[in-house]
């Protein structure tokens, strides 16, 4: 794909303002539907996929819409979970790192626990 997005909606709109009488009409709509929820305007894509609906909704071209939506939703919410994850875990060893650092600085310093800690909080 050449991620041509403008132009991709322009043919659309060309297709869906002067051949609407066609059978390319539904196609079309499904094609702005994918258009812009790839692109990230998600009232956009839900606008196309509601006109579709309403005018084709006994359409496999529906179904695919509709499908699109399932289908992203499960996956986004799937990365974010991971991104989630990642980020935790990521903080906990930086915590880690410099809880272990603190203790090999202030044990070169001569402090104590106590002193170790504060010095360590003091650092947020």
């Amino acid at each position: 794909q050449k991620k041509k997005w403008i132009p991709a909606i322009n043919r659309f709109n060309i297709v869906i303002n002067s051949f609407d009488k066609t059978v390319y009409v539904e196609e079309a709509l499904h094609r702005l539907v994918e258009i812009y929820y790839t692109i990230g305007l998600i009232d956009e894509a839900k606008k196309y996929a509601n006109l579709l609906g309403y005018n084709y909704q006994s359409s496999k071209w529906y179904e695919m819409s509709y499908a699109v939506f399932e289908k992203k939703y499960k996956e986004n919410q799937k990365l974010k979970n991971i991104s989630s994850f990642k980020f935790f875990h990521f903080l906990i060893l930086l915590i880690s790192f410099l809880v272990f650092l603190t203790l090999i600085i202030s044990n070169n310093l001569g402090l104590t626990i106590s002193e170790s800690l504060n010095f360590f909080l003091s650092l947020f």
